[in-house]
């Protein structure tokens, strides 16, 4: 049961506009609406668990950015290669995505400035487990070695499925299991989920290492016969 006090949105909140600036006005009425409920002196500001959702509020141009991604549509969403140009700060960009150009560069982004951006948005940010800084990015020295970095990453996946599943009512097992191998590192995890009188569901989380780019990948596959 979802709690009264959650933004709730559907597809109906959505439309196109000849003006991007005032596409999908009903979403943000709602975001308005809650936005301003849950800040300090808000309607919600005393639940303690809305003090994580406190941010500021979108300007103009990132507004029209996201209404460019929230195209019911999705052959008339931006590509890769137009958003890349827009990054870029190409004079043929299109005007929704300009937002993008005043944000930095993808040869000056990193993450400090990442850490910084979401400082500024959320409180507290950074102060809890919602984020596993790579160790090794930014030409840093080594902080940990991969072995531990990738033993932190799977601490807090194990303990975010075990809040879920228990959350939901369910009991669950879970062994955590490290291959290495020459080609890369990742950490396998293996959870049994046990539903009910439904039965038990098993599934295989794989956390690959992020590479010199800083992609990583993590992989939730349902193990097959059940």
């Amino acid at each position: 049961v979802l709690d009264s006090h959650v933004l709730k949105t559907s597809i109906n909140d959505f439309n196109e506009a000849t003006d991007s600036v005032r596409a999908n006005d009903k979403w943000w009425k709602r975001w308005e609406r809650w936005h301003k409920n849950i800040l300090p002196g808000g309607k919600y500001s005393k639940i303690d668990w809305t003090a994580a959702y406190r941010t500021e509020d979108f300007g103009a141009g990132e507004r029209e950015f996201l209404n460019a991604l929230l195209v019911c549509d999705f052959h008339k969403r931006p590509t890769l290669a137009e958003l890349i140009n827009a990054v870029r700060g190409s004079r043929d960009a299109k005007p929704e995505l300009r937002w993008l150009s005043q944000r930095g560069t993808t040869e000056g982004d990193s993450n400090q400035a990442f850490e910084k951006e979401m400082q500024k948005r959320i409180q507290g940010y950074g102060k809890t487990k919602n984020m596993v800084a790579w160790p090794y990015a930014a030409g840093e020295g080594a902080k940990v070695t991969q072995e531990e970095y990738m033993a932190q990453v799977a601490g807090v996946m194990r303990a975010s499925i075990r809040k879920v599943v228990s959350e939901l009512g369910y009991t669950s097992d879970i062994d955590d299991l490290t291959k290495t191998t020459k080609a890369a590192h990742y950490v396998q995890i293996q959870v049994a989920i046990r539903m009910g009188h439904t039965g038990v569901v098993r599934i295989i989380v794989e956390i690959e290492k992020p590479n010199a780019e800083l992609k990583g990948c993590i992989t939730f596959v349902r193990k097959t016969g059940e």
